[in-house]
């Protein structure tokens, strides 16, 4: 935890701010937007060797003295995280570029499995060592092992990039040249270290959290223990979403910086309209069956925690909004703005905390986060219908559709729950197990028959099957069922069709425009005499 306060000051806001202007200046000057990623990569090196020094500076010189000695080593150990810095540097310039099959394929690598996986190994051989050295011990043998895994993702994370990146069949060598000046680097700085503001005040709201709770709950370990489980086990799921909606602050920076304001908001309409359908997704099926899965799969001492699924899950269906609102707002070049947002979302989920906690305990701990994040969508709605774009979504088939896709999927499961009502351990987690795979192709199917599909959407869906390389087979299935499911719809699509003729138009405008760039850039062939 205090590692990472020293990690986002070095970051400075540089990999948001990278790939912000990456994508708004490679379609009207190449060269530009390479100096950004190459004032990227010589940032993250440079600072990463300072982070290593001060990290080792602490380690040696000051931890020996203080009450946390047992962990000098490992604090330098861990410093070494950050050297050379450009573990993810392909994976941002994934990202910048809007590559989102390759980026996706490594936020789930790097962010959902290695992160808890890949550190096993090295803690398995820590505690081996450590148990044959009693002077350091098992536990901490176990922390070393933690720190060399973390370690050893960050270069896995960088040979799989790397290997994408080949795919591309352009050099790498050119990200790493230092060929940028002032013109590149003032921007980047004063975008990003407003970013880093932003991502501070969410920590410091967490951490006022923590001592607000710890004066409100009245059994504070039993409370925290049956928040950390909902949380951690069951609503972090919802959290996938901040790693397919972050990317679209490339999309939204290339079209804004570009004037093209119905592109703008058309990206807007579908990201909004994605992401209901993935959260409903997530809510459906768990609110039907985790709280089965917790009474009788865990030990019954957890049992008072199947009440509050609701409570815990209900937050995740105002992330929509919440997210790709951020997104527009930095991708639109005002991080200022979107810190404006954090602190009053903070501010408000601390007063409902005061308010909420000392009467309902756990459940209103979950319900101040709702709340504040209702006001928060509420907000940035604003603020970027006023500041960035008058916004034009079409409520029906972005919110109405996804809703109607969960209720139906929820009623499958929750038809499961009430017949599994005393089945065994195992048989429980298996429908939980099938219930998270099934409900995907489930509700892609019942998004078309709900009418939430039209025509262009479908034709999206099949082109971006093909675009998702790692992805594709999954992709092509989740496209098929929503064409199956279109082609026997109840209710009329209702998408405003001008908004996408609209946007196809702009879109193709930036495509031109890219394409005479990188012409302008290519050498000039000399013609033959006459």
């Amino acid at each position: 935890e205090f590692f990472w306060w020293v990690w986002i000051f070095f970051d400075m806001g540089t990999s948001l701010a990278f790939v912000k202007y990456f994508a708004e200046l490679r379609t009207r000057d190449p060269d530009g937007a390479m100096h950004a990623v190459q004032f990227f990569s010589w940032w993250q090196i440079l600072t990463g060797a300072l982070q290593v020094t001060f990290v080792s500076l602490l380690g040696l010189f000051i931890i020996p003295h203080t009450e946390y000695a047992l962990f000098s080593d490992l604090i330098a150990l861990y410093g070494l995280t950050q050297w050379p810095g450009i573990f993810f540097t392909l994976a941002y310039f994934f990202q910048a570029a809007q590559r989102y099959d390759y980026y996706q394929a490594l936020d789930l690598l790097q962010n959902r499995f290695l992160v808890v996986v890949g550190p096993v190994p090295f803690v398995l051989l820590g505690r081996s060592w450590g148990a044959s050295h009693p002077q350091f011990g098992e536990a901490l043998g176990a922390m070393y092992g933690l720190a060399v895994g973390q370690n050893v993702i960050g270069v896995v994370v960088l040979i799989v990039s790397y290997g994408f990146y080949r795919r591309l069949g352009v050099p790498a060598w050119p990200l790493f040249l230092a060929n940028f000046g002032r013109k590149t680097v003032v921007p980047i700085l004063r975008f990003g270290w407003k970013a880093m503001v932003a991502g501070v005040l969410y920590r410091i709201g967490n951490a006022v959290e923590v001592v607000v709770l710890t004066a409100l709950l009245l059994s504070y370990s039993e409370s925290i223990g049956i928040k950390s489980l909902l949380e951690y086990n069951f609503y972090f799921i919802f959290r996938f979403l901040a790693g397919w909606s972050d990317p679209a602050i490339a999309a939204f920076s290339e079209a804004h910086a570009a004037g093209k304001q119905s592109l703008v908001r058309y990206y807007a309409a579908r990201y909004l309209q994605w992401a209901y359908l993935y959260v409903t997704i997530i809510f459906s099926f768990m609110v039907a069956l985790a709280p089965l899965f917790i009474r009788r799969a865990l030990d019954a001492r957890w049992s008072a925690a199947a009440p509050l699924v609701v409570a815990a899950c209900i937050r995740g269906l105002f992330l929509p909004p919440a997210l790709v609102f951020d997104s527009l707002q930095k991708g639109a070049g005002q991080p200022g703005r979107n810190a404006i947002v954090l602190t009053v979302e903070q501010l408000c989920r601390l007063g409902f905390l005061f308010v909420l906690v000392p009467r309902y305990q756990v459940s209103g701990a979950f319900l101040a986060m709702a709340f504040a994040l209702a006001i928060k969508c509420v907000f940035v709605w604003y603020m970027c219908n006023r500041s960035v774009v008058r916004l034009s979504v079409p409520w029906r088939s972005v919110l109405l559709a996804p809703v109607l896709a969960g209720a139906l999927n929820f009623t499958i499961w929750r038809g499961v729950a009430i017949a599994l009502d005393g089945a065994s351990r195992g048989v429980v987690v298996a429908a939980m197990i099938l219930s998270a795979i099934m409900s995907f192709p489930l509700c892609f199917l019942f998004m078309g028959v709900v009418g939430g599909a039209e025509p262009r959407a479908l034709a999206e869906l099949r082109e971006g099957a093909r675009m998702a390389s790692v992805f594709a087979p999954v992709a092509r299935v989740l496209a098929w069922l929503t064409l199956q499911g279109a082609r026997a719809s109840l209710l009329r699509p209702t998408f405003p069709q001008a908004l996408g003729e609209a946007a196809e138009t702009e879109a193709r405008e930036i495509e031109a425009m890219h394409a005479a760039a990188v012409a302008a850039q290519a050498p000039q062939t000399p013609q033959p005499p006459t």
